[in-house]
């Protein structure tokens, strides 16, 4: 049985506040769903509350959009980048090279990446897990 959700995307002014709307979207007040890329990637495979086959209607889309634009990327990069938060010099590499894309507004956003997460979902769990994405 395919379960519904809202993510109220007015409500997210920052990648923060991202994961705290999807996280009480799926667990209620105070929900947990990640506290950054990585982690939300892995809630997304189960085990988190949204088992199964899903379907998440993004209200409000392109606010997110805007929010979660290159400015917050570019900011989340500096913040990876000044604490360390890489695994080794590809890594910080990588980080790097997105930042500079970030502040020539070229490439994906990340919004964009939050998005491609999301739909790659069934392919990478190769079926187990069936996430549909609605944007309204």
């Amino acid at each position: 049985m395919k379960k519904k959700y809202q993510l109220e995307g007015g409500k997210i002014q920052s990648l923060e506040d991202f994961f705290s709307v999807f996280g009480e979207m799926v667990n209620g007040t105070g929900g947990y769903f990640g506290k950054d890329l990585d982690s939300f990637d892995d809630c997304l495979f189960g085990g988190y509350g949204l088992d199964g086959t899903s379907e998440i209607e993004w209200k409000n889309h392109k606010e997110s959009a805007k929010k979660l634009g290159y400015q917050e990327l570019a900011s989340w990069c500096r913040n990876r980048i000044k604490s360390g938060d890489y695994l080794d010099l590809d890594g910080l590499d990588s980080l790097n090279q997105t930042l500079e894309n970030a502040e020539k507004r070229v490439g994906p956003t990340l919004f964009d990446k939050i998005v491609e997460t999301i739909n790659s979902v069934d392919e990478r769990s190769k079926g187990k897990h069936k996430i549909t994405l609605v944007m309204s």
